[in-house]
């Protein structure tokens, strides 16, 4: 049963986020942490990117294209992808709760919509390697 539109919250202004000290602790804590981890996902995205590109020159210079494929390419890229944009998506949840101390509400709001699509991106990135192992598992068999 839903209750009558006067009380749904339409059209009405929303209520502010009232936190307690703990929870704005937390909230810095965790805006840290997260700045932290995005900082060296952009180095590991750097420095796998640069490794990657130095075995296809090395590989390319010697004439032989050794064990590089296109299928073996492909999900090198999108793991590179898939990290930079995980460490993207870390970085503005940082910088999106900070907002949220000088700024207010929205930029309470813009950190969780950004902190749930990474952890969508992610699911969805392990899932498909899950898959790909178990497919590459089944057939060796």
């Amino acid at each position: 049963m839903m209750p009558p539109p006067t009380t749904m919250g339409e059209g009405q202004p929303s209520q502010p986020v009232e936190l307690s000290g703990p929870q704005i602790q937390v909230l810095r804590d965790t805006s840290g942490w997260a700045r932290f981890l995005a900082i060296a996902l952009f180095i590991v995205t750097g420095a796998l990117g640069l490794a990657f590109v130095g075995i296809f020159v090395q590989t390319r210079g010697a004439g032989t294209v050794a064990n590089i494929s296109v299928p073996n390419i492909i999900p090198a890229v999108i793991s590179l992808g898939v990290t930079g944009a995980a460490a993207v998506l870390l970085w503005l949840y940082g910088r999106a709760v900070l907002a949220f101390f000088r700024q207010g509400e929205p930029s309470l709001a813009q950190a969780f919509r950004k902190l749930r699509v990474f952890f969508k991106l992610w699911t969805i990135f392990v899932v498909l390697g899950i898959v790909t192992d178990v497919v590459e598992l089944l057939g060796k068999l």
